[in-house]
């Protein structure tokens, strides 16, 4: 049963804002699994000290709002926590997100707000319906997600056009950041993030970890430069094109030296040239025992002949 329906009364719950540590993190609209059973929204408590009891939550699309309902592990968000909320014919369908609520995949990335990291795991939440708002996410449309307080208050609202191939989710970039289009992108992980830190969140992004591109546009060749807090680390350096699929690894594990810059000719990784474009440069460093992770989108332009 929806818990609220009309697209003149979500309207009107976007005037106010309250419990508004917890934030829209992700949607996965259009997943490679079973459709039906295997679309999802994740929540955060970016709070590093105030639990959240989604008791009397919903979500929804601009026509219809579902309630949040436990599934065995309550209904409390603890500080830093992810809240990944799937179809109620998940369970017992599906088997894609069962592994999400173990294991250290609960902490934001960022840690909430002063880094302290909440309880490890994401909190498995449920709908009172079989799919989300009025016929599930829209993968052949623009569609509206909203996230409602107990008190019936929008805290959260997005608005996404399909984009991409099947397998890539919108992630929010800042989690701090608002719902702003422009603060989301598609994942750069095929299957999405679910009850991990988004791969394309400034929250993921470590102090001391910086990406210099230089020329940006670059038409033959780019040079790629970063600097690590440490004297080494072991580093990927690796280039996405913006359906999400990785073309190009630069570096793949190898130990670096704090200050390094690597060379890239806009060639995939077979040795094929790649048509102009945007494309997305992700760096992955393991230092002492943390692994610092940024990104940059960078654009190639081929000169006419």
């Amino acid at each position: 049963m929806a818990c609220c329906k009309g697209l003149a009364l979500i309207v009107a719950l976007c005037a106010g804002a309250a419990d508004g540590d917890v934030v829209l993190s992700e949607v996965m609209y259009d997943p490679t699994g079973p459709e039906s059973h295997d679309e999802y929204v994740e929540v955060v408590n970016t709070s590093d000290r105030e639990k959240v009891d989604l008791t009397g939550w919903c979500v929804g699309d601009g026509y219809e709002l579902d309630l949040l309902r436990d599934t065995g592990s309550g209904m409390v968000l603890d500080p830093g926590q992810r809240g990944l909320i799937l179809d109620s014919s998940y369970f017992g369908q599906s088997a894609t997100y069962d592994s999400v609520g173990t294991g250290q995949a609960g902490r934001t990335g960022q840690a909430g707000r002063t880094g302290q990291a909440g309880r490890t795991g994401a909190l498995m939440l449920t709908i009172d319906d079989g799919a989300f708002g009025r016929g599930g996410w829209s993968n052949s449309s623009r569609e509206s997600v909203v996230l409602c307080d107990a008190h019936g208050i929008a805290v959260g609202s997005f608005s996404y056009d399909p984009a991409g191939k099947p397998g890539l989710s919108w992630e929010k970039v800042d989690l701090l950041g608002g719902d702003a289009t422009d603060n989301w992108s598609l994942s750069v992980v095929a299957g999405g993030t679910p009850g991990a830190a988004n791969s394309v969140s400034t929250g993921i992004i470590s102090n001391g970890l910086e990406i210099l591109i230089a020329p940006d546009p670059f038409s033959e060749e780019v040079e790629i430069g970063f600097q690590l807090p440490s004297a080494s680390a072991l580093v990927n350096v690796w280039i996405y094109d913006v359906e999400g699929q990785r073309v190009r690894r630069l570096l793949n594990g190898a130990p670096t030296a704090a200050r390094v810059t690597v060379q890239w000719r806009g060639e995939d990784d077979t040795g094929q040239d790649l048509p102009g474009g945007m494309y997305i440069v992700v760096v992955e460093a393991s230092v002492d025992g943390r692994v610092l992770r940024s990104r940059k989108v960078i654009v190639r332009q081929l000169k006419e002949h």
